[in-house]
């Protein structure tokens, strides 16, 4: 049996967000995008998916009332161990579900974010997700919970996860939670201690990002460490082929300009969301010139450290950019 160490839960003060939304809404898959980001910042955390707490065939008991027992004793386990910050995604459609989220949390400041999107996108996702014997009982679902949430309006705010990113989804969701703030906030473990100077690192991003626009004129040194290493996906990348790559892709779009939504900087750490437009005019991966004016996200985590980009996290919808290029 999990027992609550007293002591310790006394000195945590939980902060947890509720991902809700109707089926198809992408809660699991916005939780984990957000777990990912708080990973790279080294920010402590947990992320639980209330449904897999649920899965269970018991005839007489229900799967509703288990998930919950299952829930606080996450939450002990989580609170005993110094966890603070949780993403839980669940749909939360009544009152009393809410309260049972605040009994498995005591004392912890919950806001609760409701993911939308058009019932067509839902049930296509859906349709693509449950492929199997129940698919079409889940996809009547979506409207019906969907209807249920607008009745219910439990959420303190909402997000369009409709033909967005979903690092895009994920780094507001974090932003309007106020959980920005605690990226980068542990030391670097390179850091000799000396105060870091967040508007210098924040300028540095600007002036990377104006080199970008430029076409990626020049070299990079004034910019980039010769031992940095980048993370783009689950690929890693040197200095070396961050310019390959960075100078491929201006040759495709030599028009290519990065809007700089947010600029956030703490620590050594520098966050930034950005948009980019572009005209496709040579090849690019595999496609022949388009000529077509293209849109995409991304959101990138920097390490600064003695003036220079050292490295690098990355999420960039290309998804987005391919699909936009092989269109009809």
């Amino acid at each position: 049996m999990c027992r609550l160490d007293e002591d310790r839960i006394e000195k945590v003060v939980m902060k947890v967000i509720v991902i809700s939304g109707s089926m198809g809404a992408g809660k699991t898959t916005v939780m984990a995008e957000a777990s990912d980001l708080l990973s790279v910042n080294g920010t402590v955390h947990a992320a639980v998916d209330a449904d897999t707490l649920g899965m269970v065939f018991l005839p007489g008991t229900s799967s509703t009332s288990i998930m919950y027992r299952n829930l606080e004793a996450v939450g002990v386990n989580f609170a005993n161990a110094g966890v603070e910050l949780l993403l839980l995604a669940e749909a939360v459609e009544r009152p009393g579900e809410l309260e049972r989220i605040r009994l498995a949390f005591p004392g912890a400041e919950i806001t609760v974010c409701r993911l939308t999107a058009s019932i067509q996108t839902m049930q296509q996702r859906i349709r693509l997700r449950e492929p199997g014997l129940l698919q079409e009982n889940f996809v009547a679902r979506v409207a019906e919970l969907n209807a249920q949430l607008d009745d219910a309006h439990l959420e303190d705010f909402s997000l369009d996860n409709d033909g967005r990113s979903v690092t895009d989804v994920a780094g507001e969701l974090l932003a309007r939670a106020g959980w920005l703030r605690h990226a980068g906030r542990l030391a670097n473990r390179e850091s000799d201690g000396t105060a870091v100077d967040t508007a210098k690192n924040k300028e540095l991003i600007r002036r990377w990002i104006d080199f970008s626009n430029a076409g990626f004129v020049g070299n990079l040194d004034a910019f980039v460490a010769a031992d940095y290493i980048g993370h783009l996906g689950i690929v890693a990348m040197d200095r070396n082929e961050l310019e390959r790559l960075e100078r491929e892709f201006s040759r495709a779009f030599p028009d290519a300009h990065y809007e700089v939504e947010d600029l956030v900087a703490e620590g050594d750490r520098v966050v930034l969301r950005t948009t980019a437009r572009a005209t496709h005019r040579s090849e690019f991966e595999g496609i022949a010139r388009t000529d077509r004016a293209v849109e995409f996200t991304g959101l990138v985590v920097y390490r600064i450290r003695d003036g220079k980009i050292v490295e690098s996290w990355g999420e960039i919808d290309f998804l987005r950019l391919i699909r936009e290029l092989r269109r009809p």
